[in-house]
């Protein structure tokens, strides 16, 4: 992920930052709960890397200084990619959370630049499910949930917005939905309107 002042690159379990001279190529320290770096994801915002971990690394451009630590409860699988996404001069992502049963259950969640984790909106507690954002599209934020049922009943691949607010969050589709949505490429942008192979 190129800064203004370099480059970040992960090797294996490991966080590296780099300006292209030797002085100034080194391991970037997170400080994390983690022991090893597991994110995927990681995304330039307001001049320092935002990183998903069990919560969120926030590191200056130039790779130096002390990480900041910003508890969010925990996001959503940090193992796999949480499509850490800008919107509205917010990073928006999808968090962990429990019901009663101790059931996970996903949130819609930001992060602002004073490092403030904002709940805007709690899905429903399934078996299983998985989220994967989309885009923007003009005023709103465009994500998948992926919804998995037991028994004779078929599994939905639902599709979201939002406009950064609860009221504003709502479910569009659950049918027609592309066939290969967790492929990087399966969605492409043109002329203000998002085209998939559907099914």
């Amino acid at each position: 992920i190129p800064s203004t002042n370099g480059v970040f690159f992960r090797k294996n379990s490991q966080l590296f930052f780099t300006d292209g001279t030797a002085n100034n190529s080194f391991e970037v320290k997170l400080n994390s709960k983690v022991p090893d770096f597991v994110s995927k994801d990681m995304i330039l915002y307001k001049g320092n890397l935002v990183v998903a971990q069990e919560e969120f690394i926030v590191v200056a451009d130039n790779g130096r200084g002390p990480a900041k630590e910003v508890v969010v409860g925990k996001i959503y699988d940090p193992i796999n990619p949480t499509n850490l996404t800008i919107f509205q001069d917010k990073v928006y992502f999808i968090g962990t959370g429990m019901d009663g049963s101790g059931r996970k259950a996903g949130k819609l969640m930001s992060l602002d630049a004073n490092n403030k984790v904002t709940e805007i909106f709690n899905f429903s507690t399934t078996n299983d499910i998985r989220f994967k954002m989309i885009g923007t599209k003009g005023n709103k934020l465009l994500f998948l949930r992926y919804v998995y049922n037991y028994g004779d009943t078929p599994p939905l691949t639902e599709l979201w917005v939002s406009d950064g607010t609860r009221q504003g969050t709502q479910k569009i589709s659950d049918s027609g939905s592309p066939s290969q949505v967790w492929d990087e490429n399966a969605w492409i942008e043109t002329n203000n309107h998002f085209y998939f192979a559907g099914f």
